[in-house]
């Protein structure tokens, strides 16, 4: 019997270390989120080159570059901020 209440001494006292009920996305991010994985399911931007094509006259050669620096871009700045990222200590 005092084995028994020990333990229920150590279970209470024995702080969690990340609460359980804590949100870290809240609803309205959730939200969004699922909308944006719906919308890419559709393929909305599917078209989106024969749109600046077409409706805009902007040539597909300028835009194949524009996507390429685009991208290099991209990579760059995702090294750089998950550096960042990595650095900041939060609670």
């Amino acid at each position: 019997m005092a084995s028994e209440s020990t333990a229920k001494v150590v279970q209470e006292k024995a702080p969690s270390a990340v609460p359980k009920d804590r949100r870290y996305v809240g609803s309205k991010e959730t939200f969004a989120y699922i909308l944006d994985d719906i919308a890419q399911s559709f393929n909305i931007g599917k078209y989106d080159d024969v749109f600046k094509m077409n409706i805009l006259k902007i040539d597909l050669v300028l835009q194949s570059i524009t996507n390429g620096i685009i991208s290099v871009w991209d990579i760059i700045n995702d090294i750089f901020l998950a550096a960042i990222v990595d650095k900041t200590r939060t609670r």
